[in-house]
């Protein structure tokens, strides 16, 4: 395990992709498993919508939350808390910028 040791992953042309996953492949995959330990994890923005009680019960996972700087917000029903959230948030795509997903 690489432990804190974060290690970067510049893009790959196309051009050069097969012989990247080549040599991921080398060494019983050790590459593809040194790629896969480098990948921080947890939490890494805050969460209170998701944690929110009244929200709780719309996430379908307790670990897989929404944050609140990306979320998705919906337009809230006039004097009903939490009718705005959905366990969603707004990320970059492949072709576009902000694209959501739902969780």
């Amino acid at each position: 395990m690489l432990g804190a040791h974060l290690v970067t992953h510049p893009a790959v042309p196309i051009s050069e992709l097969a012989q990247h996953i080549e040599r991921l492949r080398m060494n019983n995959n050790a590459g593809f498993q040194q790629e896969f330990e480098s990948i921080e994890t947890g939490q890494q923005f805050t969460w209170e919508n998701s944690s929110a009680e009244m929200n709780k019960h719309k996430n379908r996972y307790a670990n897989v939350v929404a944050y609140d700087h990306s979320r998705v917000v919906l337009s809230s029903l006039d004097g009903i808390p939490g009718t705005d959230y959905i366990n969603a948030n707004y990320i970059d795509g492949y072709d576009k910028v902000s694209t959501n997903v739902f969780k």
